[in-house]
């Protein structure tokens, strides 16, 4: 009988232990699911799959209450969507998943779970509302920086944390501590750890990210074989990443050509419509620029003042060579012939770029607002915001 009783004992032991197997199994095969998911959904910049590697996680969170891993992608996921809402100018979708994504995170920080990667997903989610409401930047600025600097201090490995560094710093305009050269170490700090660490069990985006913004920022530091190497690189890893394939890849390739192809030898009008104007105190201040460097470096090709009637101004510049052209324009309220500034660099008058193009945490990058002119008369639109 105590034989029996003994194999017995075996058995049920034998099944438990096999059954607490499956569960780790189902939870690490889950965990595989949820990052492919949101790894495809980053490739795809697909809503849709964002959608569901948050759902994934609610669903887990369900059997595996305050999992530290799962409540940080759940965090993740609404992260990204915020940026699709943003990209997708959704306001209430964006303002709906920002506020569940801080909270996440906040969640996290308060419980010591992951906190190094929970500060810097914050981060990332508080650069995003400064880019559309930058009066928040007295307040989010510095919580901001004081995020990064505590992931750091916490884990100094932590790949994410000098991703979003870089992006805070390739954003801010130079004046206030931007730096693109600055952002580049960053990304370049990223890349390596990335390459040289491996670690399953957290968190595991980034990697693809960091290459793509250090491609970015060489083109924007006018290193363009760098970028041309950085692009090829990501594309080595993924060919079918759309985004680099399609849009930064070709844009690299063909900006020299499109410019040595316009002839210098024709000219046109360049005529401007401004809107958006609060009032008709003081008046427009239009620079013209015909290169991204004379754009970067405050010294425009043209400069040209129009006073503003009825909320709205129109300024013609005659005799342009054909060619590319960017606009950046203010509203010069007090006449001090300066943008007018608040803490943080936050502007406090009114300013608006051509394709009225906007930048995130600054001037609207030159590639944005660039267009050309080729016609007798060409006549553009930009609202003052």
């Amino acid at each position: 009988m105590k034989k029996q009783l003994t194999i017995i004992t075996i058995i049920i032991t034998l099944l438990f232990t096999q059954n607490l197997l499956s569960k780790d199994d189902v939870y690490n095969q889950n965990i595989a699911k949820i990052k492919a998911t949101s790894d495809e959904a980053f490739l795809k910049f697909d809503e849709g799959l964002y959608h569901k590697s948050r759902g994934m996680c609610e669903r887990m969170l369900a059997q595996y209450e305050d999992d530290a891993l799962l409540s940080y992608y759940k965090a993740y996921s609404e992260y990204r969507l915020v940026l699709v809402a943003m990209v997708n100018k959704d306001k209430k979708k964006m303002n709906q998943y920002m506020e569940v994504a801080i909270d996440g995170c906040k969640n996290l920080i308060e419980k010591e779970l992951l906190v190094s990667e929970a500060n810097t997903l914050l981060a990332a989610i508080y650069m995003m509302k400064l880019a559309v409401d930058h009066s928040a930047g007295q307040v989010l600025t510095p919580k901001i920086h004081s995020l990064l600097d505590d992931a750091l201090e916490i884990n100094p490995k932590n790949p994410r944390t000098h991703i979003v560094r870089g992006q805070m710093l390739v954003n801010t305009p130079e004046f206030f501590g931007g730096s693109v050269s600055g952002a580049i170490k960053e990304y370049e700090k990223s890349v390596q750890i990335f390459e040289n660490e491996k670690n399953e069990k957290l968190p595991s985006w980034g990697y693809l990210e960091s290459l793509t913004s250090l491609g970015k920022a060489h083109y924007k530091n006018k290193n363009i074989v760098e970028a041309k190497k950085t692009y090829e690189k990501v594309l080595s890893i993924v060919p079918e990443y759309v985004y680099v394939k399609y849009k930064l890849l070709p844009e690299l390739e063909k900006e020299e050509p499109a410019k040595q192809n316009v002839s210098n030898n024709s000219v046109g009008k360049l005529i401007i419509n401004f809107t958006g104007f609060d009032s008709d105190e003081g008046t427009v201040r239009v620079a013209l620029s015909n290169s991204s460097e004379n754009y970067s470096d405050d010294k425009p090709f043209k400069r040209i003042t129009s006073k503003i009637k009825g909320n709205i101004a129109t300024v013609e510049f005659n005799d342009l060579p054909f060619g590319e052209y960017a606009v950046s324009a203010f509203h010069d309220e007090d006449n001090d012939k300066e943008l007018g500034t608040g803490m943080f660099g936050i502007p406090t008058e009114g300013y608006g770029f051509s394709n009225n193009a906007r930048g995130s945490f600054g001037p609207a990058e030159y590639e944005d607002a660039k267009f050309i002119v080729k016609d007798i008369t060409t006549t553009i639109s930009i609202e003052i915001e």
